[in-house]
């Protein structure tokens, strides 16, 4: 067992009957290091060879001292070579699978690295391991983390880590109206920027789970998800704008196709504002053909591929682009009087697109050929 300036063993000496407590000098060696052992045993291996030194009076022991050559080759460099190897091994160490913790301080980061045993035990600070990990080769944005580590980071907050796969650094900056927090990724260009106002005491964890979010699905998943929550924020600030926000639910990304067609159950109206892009055109409207399978009327901009999937005044209206009062008369209309759009006309218009009736058609267009 490591102790301060000794390690400390028990010996069976079968001569003497006895168990006795030997402990080998090492002025580098420190308690602590119990807490790293495989690191040492990597290098001097699981067992070691000891002399000991017996002192008899009258065929008893007296005195016994004990000393070992390899346990003397513990010496500053092969601890600094080990501190700079755990620091190195952060790079390749993934998070513990079941710990949904996603951001690490200097010393929680080398207790995963350890599985859970270890703890930093040289008081690695986060400038050392940036300095060891750029004195070795393994950032590329050199630049960038000298500059927020050491010109930028918030001398309030203690800087943070990401592990494997999207090993990184996460600093905090602050101005007196504002915080940010930047997630720079070591071994690419790839730099993440959230801003919020200077008193939101929410910010960090709103962080956390930003990128335990783009951790799981990856960055072009993150990058719809972001665009989708800004349109929400707009939504939501728009609604509150008029007094209406406690009428809107945002249900997200339907993927369950029960809970789908619930909901499809529950509305009365589909309401399809799309916008006239002359370059990139709306392709078919598939979710007007949903709603008019659940026998929903739609109501949308006559525009693209939306125009093949309503049947206008009969499984809803199409509007003239861009017009708003229009529309609002149209949903108001079938609000009113909700017999207005028969329910069962716009189930027989869904059916024709319906996968069975495609295949028919596509069997009698290659008959025909």
């Amino acid at each position: 067992m490591f102790g301060d300036g000794r390690i400390t063993f028990k010996a069976k000496l079968k001569d003497y009957k006895v168990i006795r407590d030997f402990s080998v000098e090492n002025e580098n060696l420190r308690s602590e290091f119990e807490n790293i052992k495989p690191w040492f045993v990597k290098r001097i291996g699981k067992f070691f060879i000891v002399t000991i030194n017996l002192k008899l009076v009258n065929g008893q022991i007296d005195d016994a001292s004990a000393f070992s050559e390899d346990i003397s080759t513990i010496n500053n460099e092969m601890i600094e070579s080990i501190k700079t190897q755990r620091v190195l091994m952060l790079v390749k160490t993934a998070r513990i699978k079941d710990d949904k913790k996603a951001v690490f301080d200097n010393d929680e980061v080398f207790g995963v690295l350890d599985e859970g045993q270890g703890t930093n035990v040289f008081e690695s600070s986060a400038d050392n391991i940036i300095e060891i990990l750029i004195k070795n080769g393994l950032a590329k944005n050199i630049r960038q983390l000298e500059f927020l580590s050491k010109d930028k980071h918030s001398l309030n907050e203690k800087l943070r880590f990401t592990l494997k796969p999207l090993f990184g650094f996460l600093f905090k900056v602050e101005t007196p109206t504002k915080q940010f927090f930047i997630w720079e990724l070591l071994n690419s260009h790839a730099t993440y920027i959230w801003e919020k106002e200077i008193n939101d005491a929410d910010f960090y964890q709103f962080v956390e789970h930003e990128i335990s979010y783009i951790k799981e699905n990856g960055r072009d998943e993150y990058r719809r998800y972001y665009k989708n929550l800004q349109s929400k924020n707009l939504l939501i600030s728009t609604a509150k704008k008029y007094n209406i926000e406690n009428h809107i639910i945002f249900t997200g990304n339907v993927s369950n196709d029960d809970i789908l067609s619930s909901l499809y159950y529950l509305a009365d109206i589909h309401v399809f504002p799309v916008k006239h892009i002359p370059d990139d055109p709306e392709g078919f409207g598939m979710v007007a053909i949903e709603a008019a399978a659940h026998g929903i009327p739609t109501v949308a901009f006559s525009t693209g591929g939306i125009v093949d999937a309503i049947e206008n005044e009969s499984t809803g209206y199409l509007i003239e682009n861009q017009d708003y009062q229009e529309m609002t008369n149209a949903i108001s209309r079938i609000l009113k009087n909700k017999t207005i759009i028969s329910e069962q006309a716009c189930i027989q218009y869904a059916e024709q697109f319906a996968w069975y009736n495609l295949r028919n058609k596509f069997e009698r267009i290659l008959v025909n050929l």
